[in-house]
């Protein structure tokens, strides 16, 4: 499957640039926690922000891992979101967004010449 890499995908792309950034700047200013087991929560915001930054960069340069990752992303928040129930609003987003990825999917499809 090949999606069709245009407009949506650049709009995705700054989507996902911007959670990255906003997910290494938690990351970095977390700050020492006090709260129990709340020790680690810079270093996995840091992670979690350099890896939507890697997929809006490849998204970006319009590469199928790029894409990928950045659908995977996307289910993986939905899923979560609705197994651990989740009710602050994000479902929606998330949802909208992996939307906009599937759309990208089909148009893709669409695209592809017939094999005679």
């Amino acid at each position: 499957m090949r999606p069709r890499f245009g407009r949506l995908t650049r709009i995705l792309a700054g989507v996902l640039l911007l959670a990255g950034v906003g997910g290494c700047y938690a990351g970095l200013n977390a700050g020492p926690q006090t709260t129990p087991r709340a020790a680690d929560n810079g270093p996995i915001l840091l992670v979690i922000g350099l890896v939507y930054l890697a997929a809006g960069i490849g998204l970006w340069i319009e590469s199928l891992w790029g894409w990928r990752l950045g659908a995977g992303l996307a289910a993986f928040v939905v899923v979560m979101d609705l197994l651990l129930g989740v009710r602050d609003g994000g479902l929606i987003v998330s949802a909208g967004i992996f939307v906009l990825f599937a759309v990208s999917a089909v148009q893709g499809f669409l695209d592809r010449p017939a094999i005679p």
